[in-house]
């Protein structure tokens, strides 16, 4: 389950994102520049959605290999843990 203290906006700007991390009290905390998928990333943890469901929606959206996208979407989620964006929890069963 991901989980963040922050809202993220997201703005293209020419053939890129910027996002913009905002706390509860509407305050902008950190700036991020990336691409489309970043983009779907962000926007899909605001709606709180599963790391399942944001590859199953990069793969509808691009046509790409499940797999791959894991992989790389393990790697993205890591580095914004490690920049204190957003935090990674194994749901209690």
């Amino acid at each position: 389950m991901i989980k963040t203290k922050f809202i993220f906006l997201t703005q293209q700007v020419a053939d890129h994102y910027i996002v913009i991390a905002k706390n509860a009290e509407g305050s902008p905390k950190r700036c991020i520049r990336c691409n489309e998928v970043g983009k779907i990333i962000f926007e899909a943890i605001n709606e709180g959605k599963t790391e399942n469901e944001i590859v199953a929606n990069i793969c509808q959206t691009f046509n790409v290999n499940p797999d791959e996208v894991e992989k790389d979407l393990c790697q993205f989620l890591k580095d914004m843990v490690d920049k204190q964006l957003i935090d990674i929890y194994q749901p209690e069963e």
